[in-house]
């Protein structure tokens, strides 16, 4: 199984080629704001041992 920093680094590099290879302006914005939802967690893993997701709740109106 991965490490959890290994885990987190895999999808944001996913999320980030996909941004890359997608279509249109709106999917790469999509995969974008997802590469960063992930970095996000990366880092409050980092900073506090262990992912804040109370705080990563995406906002009304946003669907992930």
């Amino acid at each position: 199984m991965l490490e959890t920093v290994d885990f987190f680094e895999k999808q944001i590099n996913e999320c980030n080629a996909q941004a890359i290879q997608a279509a249109n302006k709106a999917d790469r914005e999509f995969w974008q704001r997802l590469a960063d939802r992930w970095m996000r967690m990366l880092q409050a893993k980092n900073n506090y041992g262990s992912p804040d997701l109370h705080g990563l709740r995406p906002r009304p109106g946003l669907s992930f």
